[in-house]
């Protein structure tokens, strides 16, 4: 399983896609890498992110995965590639 830290657009960059480009990248090279699973946490403050994450196949979990959980993330999510 690897986690996927960070995603941040500068705001000209936002509302053309390219945050599903870089996911999909992330995602091929998670698995060209032999990772089998995606792991990512974000705030309920970032709708948009979470979005996101729902329209990928990311499955929002009740709680972090021990030993994960960044301290100011509340929202947490998993993806089988």
């Amino acid at each position: 399983m690897a986690e996927v830290q960070k995603l941040y657009l500068f705001d000209k960059a936002r509302g053309k896609g390219y945050s599903y480009l870089l996911m999909e990248k992330v995602e091929e090279e998670a698995l060209k890498s032999g990772f089998k699973q995606l792991y990512l946490e974000t705030h309920q403050n970032l709708p948009v992110a979470i979005l996101l994450y729902k329209k990928l196949g990311y499955t929002l979990l009740p709680a972090p995965l021990p030993g994960t959980q960044h301290s100011a993330m509340n929202h947490f999510f998993i993806k089988e590639l």
